[in-house]
């Protein structure tokens, strides 16, 4: 009798029904709270079954510790001894391509900057041919010149790699300038309920 793969929840399933184009799309939060606790929502939902399907997901954060600080660049990028072996193609990533760079790949996880530790992540999607990306609000608060520059490198990986790629953000100007691939609420996403106060507390200080 073969083996049967697990079947993905039907949540794995309407996410990507969703997200079904190899375009860059965009999720308004409305502050940082709001970010990270829907990317975090996502991760807890969808971690646990990225592999379950023919277009697996990948998570890059500036927000969870998804780099480790003991292992250099390389050894993130690589997770696996399979996707290092069969690593023939480089993703060539403006304005430099990150796997030629050996200071780059030989330091270690805790040193990495910012930049630096987005590119790990990104490779590491990559290379485990993960097609679709959900990235936490990485862009809030850049320059503008970032901004751009950032953008026209996501555009570019949908376009020639066939990668979907979902950013959250509190930037309403990306959410006004791209209406067509933008999401004014946030899908699926169900905020756990805030601690209740206690009512007897409240009603005793009220009448002291």
């Amino acid at each position: 009798m073969l083996f049967k793969p697990k079947q993905a929840s039907s949540f794995m399933l309407e996410f990507q029904h969703l997200f079904d184009q190899a375009t860059l799309y965009f999720i308004y939060t409305p502050d940082q709270e709001t970010a990270t606790a829907t990317f975090q929502y996502y991760f807890d939902r969808l971690h646990d079954e990225q592999n379950k399907t023919t277009h697996p997901l990948g998570f890059i954060s500036q927000e969870l510790d998804l780099v480790l600080p003991y292992l250099s660049a390389r050894d993130n990028i690589f997770w696996e001894d399979s996707f290092k072996n069969e690593h023939q193609q480089k993703f060539r990533i403006r304005p430099y391509d990150p796997l030629t760079d050996e200071r780059f790949l030989s330091t270690m996880g805790r040193d990495l900057t910012r930049q630096q530790r987005f590119y790990v992540q990104l490779y590491r999607n990559l290379i485990a041919r993960r097609k679709l990306l959900i990235m936490d609000n990485l862009l809030d608060g850049e320059s503008v010149a970032h901004i751009r520059e950032s953008l026209t490198l996501f555009r570019e990986m949908t376009q020639q790699l066939g990668v979907t790629m979902v950013l959250l953000t509190t930037n309403r100007e990306l959410i006004d300038g791209n209406p067509a691939t933008s999401f004014r609420t946030i899908p699926f996403y169900q905020p756990k309920p805030k601690p209740l106060t206690n009512p007897i507390g409240t009603l005793k200080k009220a009448s002291e």
